[in-house]
């Protein structure tokens, strides 16, 4: 009688798995999917961004001379009548180092040289394109100056940004506070090549199919001068209009270059590359 009953609840459970199963197998991830990879495009985007801000306040060429070409920009170096970098891409698609194309222009306006702690810089976009993504945003970047860690830190606030997708009709909204970990190069502050950044902190919005989401950097994020794209780190992602609402995002170390994301959802894994995500139509 009791090996009936063992038997019994053993079959129950197995039944109840496989209906589980079955049930998570039936529901559709799109939503989410597309909600992840729209976080991942705008993440790339505004990490760039960084770069290239953080490059233009630190290049002593640059601040000398007054003009310097930078990864296919034309970046002017203002001191009058008040500090301002301007970095222009022109009117057409310009194929950058990173594989990436962009145009149009973006101004970077500063309190004091960008390398000084606690200066504080502010960016604003025209008619500025990534693989004919349009970025509409406004960025305030602060020098927080040496960490605990003793490495530098800055913090990147990000609000009321706004995506328009290459079919020029699909927006993803993004406001995000991250702070960037200057981990290694700074002791060869003029080499820009050896650069690596760490990245911590949280972004929300709403993707380009009207779902809201959250992001929380749980690993953090390493960028390099070296790799086009994110290399490693993970985050929580949390979608809570839609069935699944809690993912995990992680941009796998495994290809050295990280150009692969893997996104997670109720134990299922799907993956994407990095250059898809931005759906060109050069």
């Amino acid at each position: 009688m009791k090996k009936l009953a063992f038997l019994i609840t053993i079959f129950s459970m197995i039944l109840l798995s496989l209906s589980c199963k079955k049930e998570n197998e039936s529901k559709d991830y799109t939503a989410n999917l597309n909600a992840a990879k729209d976080y991942v495009l705008a993440e790339d985007i505004f990490k760039d961004i960084f770069k290239m801000v953080f490059r233009a306040g630190y290049d002593t060429v640059l601040h000398n001379e007054g003009y310097l070409k930078i990864n296919e920009a034309d970046v002017y170096y203002y001191t009058a009548p008040s500090l301002k970098i301007g970095i222009t891409y022109g009117d057409w698609n310009i194929l950058c180092p990173d594989g990436k194309s962009r145009r149009g222009k973006y101004y970077v306006f500063l309190d004091t040289v960008f390398s000084a702690a606690g200066s504080n810089a502010t960016i604003t976009f025209e008619k500025f394109y990534v693989n004919n993504t349009n970025v509409q945003a406004s960025i305030t970047m602060t020098n927080d100056g040496l960490n605990a860690d003793n490495k530098n830190s800055y913090s990147v606030l990000i609000n009321n940004a706004v995506l328009l997708l290459t079919d020029s009709i699909s927006t993803v909204k993004w406001q995000s506070d991250k702070t960037f970990i200057w981990t290694e190069g700074d002791e060869t502050p003029q080499d820009f090549e050896d650069d690596v950044f760490s990245i911590i902190g949280e972004a929300n919005g709403t993707s380009s199919e009207n779902n809201a989401f959250e992001g929380n950097i749980i690993v953090p994020l390493k960028d390099t001068t070296s790799c086009s794209w994110i290399e490693s780190g993970k985050l929580n992602f949390y979608t809570p209009g839609l069935e699944t609402k809690n993912g995990i995002i992680d941009f796998i170390p495994a290809d050295s270059c990280g150009n692969r994301v893997e996104f997670i959802f109720d134990g299922f894994v799907f993956y994407e590359l990095m250059e898809n995500i931005y759906n060109t139509e050069n």
